[in-house]
């Protein structure tokens, strides 16, 4: 979650300066109020409001009376605000309601949501307005969940942002629009330390050299002679697998079995006729676990939890089942792309710096990373964990469907500091057509 502060404004800053505006028969403008919302300290949202709210305010419980400023911190996630203010336009429509969701710029996940119900009084002068709005927040590294339709968030920018434009129906959506004399400002903080996804993958990962083969066309440096080959040439020739070629000089992401990155990975079952299952497309799947370093680490852990997958449903088994160890797999990408795979340091009981925590075993694996020059700001953290189906010679169900998640917690540490991602995926087998 990006942490913030938000501000609302109106109107006229004296009631004698009115006062003399009505005995000349004129109406004075109104000015602006402000009400300030910030979230940029860890649980606690501090409501600060100016002295230009007419009527007064009840801010989350704490009531000010007309005119007199006020700053109220609360602890917790959600707060709400009461203002009354004097105004030149009542809101459109009015009464009405309208929301926003603010989007984590990385993820396009809810990390915050605001609302506002307002009505108008018509006088012969200015406006009588009210209008209440609540905050919800999420914890740091959290979110309340997906953007959900027909909505468009609003993206989080790092800096200040007006958004008193960008109230929407709270049902369709439509833009809709507050009383006049009110602005609303946003300023986000800092981000998690981490960003984490969870996915399945059909192939191993490559973490060789890619080289050019002429003028801009990608090929892969063949670690037995040095020499630069096509993908192709790799697949078919040599044997070797590569991953995709996205980054300069290395590549480490192997190939999804989620294209379309709604959170579900497809394997196709191949069934004989007899209704039994003869094999699985592919044969191996790999659990891949990314870690995005935004800040300076001390310690990074990922605890993997596949129990639903090779205990709960027995579709899944660990492809190396006498040293179950073997399958796990990690590496680190500095920010260029150039990769340094520590696996190997995983077996050596001397070296502290990569370790598992625990043992290996049908249920979960667990890496703790505490070498902080492998955490940098800009590195990213790859934990592979390799699998093989337990599904040959099984009658395949077109009823219940064939599921299992895998889940996991990232725990990333900073002066003592934690802050928990908790990411999961899940990989459904269907029958081949």
């Amino acid at each position: 979650m990006i942490k913030k502060t938000m501000t609302i404004t109106s109107k006229l800053s004296a009631i004698s300066f009115l006062s003399v505006i009505m005995v000349l028969g004129t109406v004075a403008p109104a000015f602006a109020a402000n009400l300030n919302i910030d979230d940029s300290v860890e649980a606690s949202i501090t409501l600060s409001h100016d002295a230009n709210w007419e009527s007064g305010v009840d801010s989350n419980g704490s009531l000010f009376g007309p005119l007199v400023p006020g700053v109220n911190p609360n602890a917790g996630e959600a707060v709400s605000f009461t203002g009354m203010w004097l105004v030149n336009l009542g809101g459109s429509p009015d009464p009405g309601a309208g929301i926003i969701y603010i989007v984590d710029p990385n993820t396009g996940r809810v990390s915050d949501i605001i609302t506002a119900s307002w009505s108008t009084v018509v006088n012969p002068g200015l406006d009588d307005a009210t209008i209440i709005i609540t905050v919800q927040s999420s914890a740091k590294c959290s979110d309340l969940g997906p953007l959900p339709a027909p909505f468009t968030g609003v993206v989080e920018t790092g800096g200040s942002m007006a958004i008193q434009g960008s109230f929407v129906d709270t049902v369709t959506g439509v833009p809709v629009i507050i009383p006049s004399n009110l602005t609303i400002q946003f300023e986000s903080g800092e981000e998690c330390e981490i960003d984490a996804e969870k996915t399945w993958t059909h192939t191993d990962y490559n973490w060789d050299q890619i080289c050019d083969i002429s003028l801009g066309v990608p090929g892969f440096v063949n670690p037995a002679d040095g020499l630069c080959y096509s993908e192709d040439t790799f697949v078919n020739d040599i044997g070797f697998r590569p991953a995709n070629t996205n980054n300069v000089e290395d590549d480490v992401l192997a190939n999804s079995l989620d294209p379309d990155g709604d959170g579900t990975s497809d394997v196709v079952l191949q069934v004989k006729k007899n209704g039994k299952i003869s094999n699985m497309n592919p044969g191996a799947i790999y659990a891949l676990t990314t870690v995005d370093i935004k800040d300076d680490l001390d310690m990074l852990k990922v605890e993997e939890e596949y129990v639903d997958c090779t205990t709960t449903t027995s579709l899944l088994e660990l492809l190396n089942q006498k040293k179950l160890s073997r399958n796990v797999k990690v590496a680190v990408a500095d920010s260029i792309g150039d990769v340094t795979e520590v696996t190997d340091r995983l077996y050596d009981p001397l070296d502290l710096g990569v370790v598992f925590v625990g043992t290996v075993d049908d249920s979960s694996a667990t890496v703790k990373i505490n070498d902080a020059s492998l955490l940098i700001d800009g590195n990213t953290v790859y934990v592979l964990v390799k699998f093989d189906d337990q599904l040959k010679n099984d009658v395949f169900d077109e009823v219940d469907p064939l599921e299992c998640e895998n889940i996991e917690w990232v725990t990333s540490t900073i002066a003592g500091e934690d802050s928990v991602l908790h990411p999961g995926a899940t990989l459904r087998f269907t029958e081949a057509p």
